[in-house]
């Protein structure tokens, strides 16, 4: 009682033949004593809860004194918080304490991780690699480390994020290995040249196509798909065949040409024999058509021939 309780006392004098015995009402203050106490344990939490998320009420008088109070990072040995004892007996104190709460990693089910796409190298590539949770960027080498996995050649890279700190879980992703620019160039005039190799220009084209693929680093050759390289080598092939054909034209035009000039040479050599003629002259004439008819043979021989290959 803040104002007192008033209990009667009896004084008793030492001198009880000279002085009466006299009872007095005193008023007595009774202040409010400490309870017994049972502590809270083994309170535990996720990284990002609030002390509501930590329950109390198997622990009777206990509460949190700021309840909205974020639990904090995470922590084996605990973070410490006020909690308040209030007794059910009014004649007890209520008692403030520091509690302990062991905060636990929080699992990400739901973070998305981003990455770049790299350029092939013909070596190991580590793309740098962004992770999210909703609207927060998590931090690298803080809340997760990258490992990558060994792909090199042109298609899909691998990584794996590993959560740390307060977070916990893994996350599997991938990045794009694209095609050297020279390895896109070389596809692109690939893919222009036309399926039948029918004249010059057409060859000079696969020509054109060939000194790219030269350009390109052994590296890069072995990354082409095989589509390509048979394609590549079909081209090749049809441009050696229209050129080996054209080639074969040239010298036989060439031949007859040289024929019939020698032919004209003849001819002019037997005019002017016949202005001067002599015993053989009629032999000799009979020689040179002979020849003249043999060679022709040859020609449309020759020619039939060339024919037949184009065809």
């Amino acid at each position: 009682s803040e104002t007192g309780n008033k209990f009667v006392a009896v004084f008793t004098p030492a001198d009880t033949d000279n002085y009466n015995t006299i009872e007095k009402a005193l008023t007595v203050v009774v202040i409010k004593a400490d309870p017994s106490l049972t502590i809270p344990t083994g309170l535990e939490a996720t990284y990002g809860d609030t002390l509501s998320d930590v329950k109390l009420s198997d622990w009777t008088g206990w509460t949190w004194k700021d309840s909205t109070q974020s639990v904090g990072n995470v922590s084996e040995t605990g973070n410490k918080f006020v909690a308040v004892f209030t007794p059910e007996n009014e004649n007890y104190n209520p008692i403030e304490k520091e509690l302990p709460v062991i905060v636990k990693p929080l699992e990400l089910t739901d973070a998305l991780a981003i990455s770049e796409d790299v350029t092939y190298t013909g070596e190991k590539q580590e793309p740098k690699v962004t992770v999210t949770l909703g609207d927060i960027t998590l931090i690298d080498e803080v809340d997760y480390v990258v490992t990558y996995g060994d792909e090199t050649d042109v298609g899909n890279g691998t990584y794996t994020v590993t959560f740390k700190g307060n977070y916990s879980g893994t996350i599997d992703g991938s990045y794009n290995i694209e095609a050297t620019k020279a390895m896109e160039d070389f596809e692109e005039e690939l893919n222009k040249l036309p399926n039948e190799i029918k004249t010059k220009e057409d060859a000079e084209k696969v020509d054109e196509v060939k000194e790219l693929y030269n350009n390109l680093t052994d590296g890069e050759k072995l990354q082409l798909s095989d589509d390509v390289v048979i394609k590549y080598d079909n081209a090749l092939a049809a441009a050696k065949e229209f050129n080996d054909i054209d080639n074969s034209d040239s010298n036989g035009d060439s031949s007859g040409d040289s024929n019939n000039s020698n032919g004209d040479s003849d001819s002019s050599n037997s005019k002017d024999n016949s202005k001067n003629p002599s015993p053989n002259t009629g032999a000799t004439l009979r020689l040179t058509a002979c020849a003249m008819i043999m060679l022709a043979g040859v020609i449309l021989a020759t020619i039939s021939s060339k024919r037949k290959k184009k065809n």
